[in-house]
């Protein structure tokens, strides 16, 4: 199984020349896979740019796990959710 760490990174220098059936990525990822990885690191971003926000405006956010999701496949994912506090 490959594996992977979701942050932000930079695009790649060398665009792939379109194709009509999924082909292996260098880094072995297919074209689905990559799709769905820069879904869910846009919104990695996204949480991470709202979280600098609240917590800008005086609010602590904690990132919990709430659970694991499994395909059935030997895939799985982390789902989370957020406590936030206010110390006022």
């Amino acid at each position: 199984m490959e594996s992977m760490t979701i942050r932000e990174r930079p695009p790649k220098a060398e665009p792939f020349p379109s194709r009509t059936e999924p082909v292996e990525r260098p880094d072995g990822f297919t074209a689905e896979e990559d799709s769905k990885i820069r879904v869910v690191t846009n919104s990695l971003h996204r949480l991470n740019e709202a979280i600098t926000e609240a917590v800008k405006a005086g609010l602590t956010v904690e990132i919990k796990r709430a659970s694991r999701f499994h395909a059935g496949t030997g895939d799985w994912g982390d789902q989370i959710y957020l406590v936030i506090h206010k110390d006022n």
